[in-house]
């Protein structure tokens, strides 16, 4: 199992907009036609720091796995966080003080106010691992 200990905050995260396989498995898969959200630099570390400081981490951290890997061969360390949770709680509800932070969750709670229309049920969290 991983922690968020393992993402490489410096490699910036990206918000992948998912939703159930009704084929009888119930796996998870890609809405295509959502883009997924990129989020690199300051606001890729603010994300990852809300996590982190959030009474949300053990929910976080309880499914994350490594189980990809990126164009280039690297691993990603991934997480998954029903949309309404992750939009409506963790962002729009987070207690974060520093002024960035909530910034961040606001901006990436806007950016993603469509994606329920569109059939997102999940958002995966993933991020490379670090070295």
């Amino acid at each position: 199992m991983a922690s968020f200990d393992d993402m490489d905050a410096d490699a910036g995260c990206r918000l992948w907009p998912m939703q159930y396989r009704l084929s009888g498995d119930g796996m998870l898969q890609g809405v295509d036609a959502v883009d997924a959200l990129h989020l690199s630099g300051a606001d890729a570390r603010a994300l990852l720091t809300a996590a982190m400081d959030s009474a949300w981490r053990a929910q976080w951290e309880a499914d994350m796995h490594c189980i990809s890997e990126d164009e280039a061969g690297r691993i990603i360390v991934s997480a998954w966080m029903t949309l309404v949770e992750f939009r409506e709680f963790f962002c729009g509800r987070n207690s974060a003080t520093d002024a960035d932070v909530r910034r961040v969750l606001g901006e990436v709670r806007a950016a993603i106010n469509s994606w329920r229309d569109n059939g997102v049920e999940v958002v995966e969290l993933a991020a490379q691992r670090q070295l």
